[in-house]
């Protein structure tokens, strides 16, 4: 007899374990009847056998297992309870709070921002959900096919799941900043000199003696011709060529690429022969489904502080700090296509140093022509001595407005009453400057003008001040005055006409200032405005990217609830819960110093919970929660303490499990049934056979016949 918990060496069961296999023996004995494999393609078990103790304490070396558990597996569970009303404090006492940099604020309906957590107290409950398979049973028909007579088909079943995640983006800034100067400065001189000197003398003497008369006679001749010639030319060319740009080009696109794939399969063959030569055979697939008892059940509960997170702070600094979260968060495609340009708009304003500077330079540059009444930079810049005007008075000639007044007349001595022509217009008109003071003229009643302020639309501000105006007007008024002048004035230094035009005794003090002017804005302002013009295109650019960032800002803010569940999970994920854990600290500090920790906790009467009951490196997050659970678990009766002193309940019941007794669960494999067809063919001939036998001594083998064995 074999020992206890032992089967006999023949393998048979003992009665108590024996089976009813009498179907099992027909279905395989008709399969071998049929040419087909006796073992069957799948067995539906009955159910799964119920667990039992070993036999024995002790496992014999050479014994089987004598228990089986039946499947199982159990999944944890944690969900948070808050006891609420009321929060640990309202949200007035509330300290403002951080996490990774990033403020915890909200926005009232005024916009006002206030701290955006709220603390509560409750229970960290776990749950503890098992599953226990039930049964196995045949699902829906997945495919269908026929075999001919005699048909061999192998057919390959394979279960495969795919997963690829591939993200492509790219990061490149681009900048070019190129300044070019030139100053080129040519001097030539030319002397040409040439003398020349011719001199000659001659004596002629002619002498004749005749018959004792004598006679003599002498001629002399002297010539001197000088010559001398002296040219001398100075050529002196100044060139001066400056160019200044400042090209910004920022691409802001980061390139990642990453593959990840993941295959799981489940390969399965198999190879099926029609052992009919008169009739088909119907192969059925069906799918296999397991059936679960799911039982959910409450396993621990621990005291808790939950944060509760209403917000975030969805300012440039937030966009600033977490652009990576925003491109792996956002749920607007265009935004995700528009976000370098928000992160350029939430940088620091660029500083206009060239514009400003050309805009002071414009201002100090029409102050000095026209010493307008706004401004007295330059009341008096040559001190002439005062003039007598028609009516006898005297008046100052080193003001400009006198050169446009053409009441103010004076005589060229200026010690009595003078005409039209002795008026600074009149001055002009005589030596064809008319058109140049005109526009002189119109260009200071233009300074003086008043516009609304771009920043206070409703008080007004001279027009200089606006804006890049002073600029403008000074270019303009240097480009038609600069071409005038060179038209009348192409000699200055010679020029007799400006000699008298510009003398004392005439209201003619600001053609005095035009050549200042001019070279004032030739050499101080026009350098000045190509970098002014550069940064102009880059505040053009600098407000669509603010543009931008207020579109995006107003986005976070109208789905606030959803980007402050990312963030908490993006932010715990990418410090290892650290920041989880500073934030925990700095809200149990805060409760601490408010004296808002509750008085519950085991005893009666309760004592003071303390912050040494928390496992503060055991925070986890929960959505927009952030749970603090304490170090030990709760018994029934504890926590119906807690529910007493906090919510004023006298008895509390621990909840049922919860228990759903069929779950159907597809799973993997598949039932294979097979059925002969009904129509048998007439007039098949039948299957052939091999005959003959085969003698190897004394062994004799018969093929298609009997088997016979002889001996020696």
């Amino acid at each position: 007899m074999p020992a206890d918990g032992e089967h006999s060496q023949s393998g048979e069961r003992p009665e108590s374990e024996r089976q009813d296999l009498g179907p099992a023996v027909r279905i395989a004995a008709e399969r071998v009847a049929a040419g087909l494999s006796g073992h069957p393609l799948a067995v539906m078990p009955a159910g799964p056998p119920p667990q039992q103790d070993p036999a024995v304490t002790d496992l014999l070396q050479c014994s089987p297992p004598s228990s089986r558990s039946g499947p199982s597996f159990v999944l944890p569970l944690r969900r948070p309870i808050l006891f609420q009303p009321p929060p640990l404090l309202p949200p007035p006492d509330v300290f403002p709070l951080r996490i990774a940099c990033t403020p915890i604020v909200t926005k009232t309906a005024d916009g006002t921002l206030i701290p955006g957590w709220i603390p509560y107290f409750g229970l960290d409950a776990t749950f503890a959900q098992t599953w226990n398979l039930t049964k196995v049973t045949i699902g829906d028909l997945a495919s269908t096919m026929a075999l001919a007579p005699g048909e061999q088909l192998t057919l390959e079943f394979q279960s495969s799941q795919r997963k690829v995640l591939e993200q492509s983006t790219l990061e490149s800034t681009e900048s070019l900043s190129s300044t070019e100067s030139t100053t080129a400065d040519k001097e030539a001189i030319n002397i040409a000199r040439s003398a020349s000197k011719t001199e000659g003398w001659h004596v002629d003497t002619t002498g004749t003696l005749t018959c004792g008369y004598a006679s003599l006679s002498v001629t002399g001749g002297y010539s001197q011709s000088v010559t001398e010639a002296n040219q001398q030319a100075v050529n002196h060319i100044h060139d001066k060529t400056q160019h200044s740009a400042r090209s910004l080009k920022a691409l802001h696109k980061i390139e990642v690429r990453g593959v990840s794939e993941g295959i799981v399969q489940d390969r399965m063959t198999r190879t099926i022969t029609n052992p009919y030569y008169d009739r088909t055979v119907t192969l059925n697939v069906f799918h296999l489904l397991k059936h679960f008892s799911v039982q959910t059940a409450l396993s621990e509960q621990r005291y808790a502080i939950v944060l509760r997170i209403d917000g975030l702070g969805f300012d440039r600094d937030f966009v600033l700090r977490n652009t990576d979260f925003l491109r792996t968060n956002l749920l607007d495609s265009s935004l995700l296509n528009d976000l370098p340009v928000a992160v350029q708009g939430a940088k620091q304003p660029l500083e206009s140093t060239a514009l400003y500077s050309a805009i002071d330079t414009a201002q100090l540059a029409l102050a000095y022509l026209f010493s307008p009444p706004f401004d007295d930079r330059a009341p008096n810049m040559f001190n002439m001595p005062p003039i007598r005007d028609e009516n006898g008075n005297l008046v100052s000639q080193n003001e400009p407005r006198t050169s446009f007044e053409i009441s103010l007349q004076h005589d060229a001595v200026g010690d009595t009453p003078g005409r039209f022509q002795d008026s600074g217009f009149g001055r002009a008109n005589e030596h064809n400057c008319a058109v140049l003071l005109t526009t002189l003229g119109f260009f200071y009643k233009l300074i003086q003008e008043s516009v609304p302020d771009p920043k206070d639309p409703s008080s007004q501000i001279n027009i200089l001040k606006a804006d890049d105006n002073a600029v403008r007007i000074c270019t303009a008024l240097a480009a038609s005055v600069g071409d005038l002048w060179n038209k009348l004035f192409p000699d200055p230094l010679n020029s007799n006409q400006l000699k008298e035009l510009v003398d004392a005794h005439r209201f003619t003090e600001v053609i005095r200032r035009v050549p200042g002017f001019l070279a004032m804005v030739s050499g101080m302002l026009q350098p000045l405005l190509d970098p002014a013009k550069a940064e102009q295109a880059a505040l053009a650019d600098y407000a669509q990217a603010q543009f931008v960032l207020q579109h995006l800002l107003e986005h976070l803010e109208c789905n606030r609830n959803y980007y402050v569940q990312r963030y908490l999970r993006y932010i715990a994920e990418t410090t290892a819960n650290q920041a989880i854990i500073d934030l925990a600290k700095d809200a149990l500090d805060a409760l601490v110093a408010q004296k808002a920790l509750p008085k519950v906790l085991q005893k009666d009467p309760p004592v003071q919970v303390t912050i040494g009951d928390f496992d503060v490196d055991r925070t986890f997050i929960d959505k927009r929660e952030v749970i603090i659970p304490g170090f030990l678990p709760l018994t029934n009766q504890q926590v119906a303490v807690v529910v007493r002193e906090l919510l004023e309940e006298g008895k509390t019941d621990p909840p049922l499990p919860a228990v759903d007794p069929d779950l159907e669960v597809a799973c993997d494999g598949i039932y294979l049934e097979v059925a002969e067809g009904a129509c048998v063919l007439q007039g098949v001939p039948p299957r052939p056979q091999l005959g003959g036998s085969v003698a190897v001594k004394d062994l004799e083998v018969s093929l298609g016949g009997q088997a016979h064995s002889a001996g020696g």
